[in-house]
């Protein structure tokens, strides 16, 4: 099919964020640096891209390709996210140049969510320059793609049965939650 077709056949738009809407991932790549700056680790963009963003794996698989030794994952988590939430207030996060375009297009024409495992007041911050926001569906208290939970909940908002989506997405993780 082309995009033309399955825009066509679609009744909503569903797009992603980090690394769709906003060029956040080289962020969450530092944030997790500094987490793990105090173990001597830290990871490589060329790792970051592969495993963290797109296949998912995330610190667990981190610590398996590594054979970092951690006593407690959540403390490593909670500061990742501490120093995550202050990037994102200090507005340095970019969105990509035409999402706010592709967004406010897609709106004209369609229900539009943005789906994302990021938690939704931290998509508001970085997003607060687009005007007439669409709904957001973040992380918070969903599984994290690729559990579809996030993308079904946007399709639920949205009212609209989630095989009638069109989803844009950066990550396998992303895609399989899509399927």
């Amino acid at each position: 099919l082309k995009l033309k077709d399955l825009w066509n056949e679609s009744q909503a738009v569903l797009f992603d964020f980090d690394g769709v809407l906003a060029d956040s991932e080289p962020f969450y790549r530092e944030s997790w640096n500094q987490v793990l700056k105090s173990f001597g680790h830290s990871i490589s963009p060329e790792d970051y891209w592969k495993h963290w963003s797109f296949l998912g794996e995330g610190l667990r698989g981190e610590i398996l390709r590594s054979g970092l030794t951690v006593n407690d994952t959540e403390v490593l988590h909670r500061k990742q996210r501490s120093i995550y939430e202050a990037i994102c207030q200090s507005g340095r996060i970019p969105l990509f140049p035409h999402a706010r375009d592709a967004l406010q297009a897609a709106m004209k024409k369609k229900p539009v969510a943005i789906a994302s495992n990021t938690r939704r007041r931290l998509v508001e911050m970085i997003a607060a320059n687009i005007p007439d926001l669409p709904v957001i569906v973040g992380g918070d208290g969903l599984r994290p793609k690729p559990a579809p939970d996030i993308f079904l909940r946007a399709a639920e908002v949205l009212g609209v049965h989630p095989s009638c989506c069109l989803v844009f997405e950066d990550a396998m993780k992303g895609i399989r939650a899509a399927g």
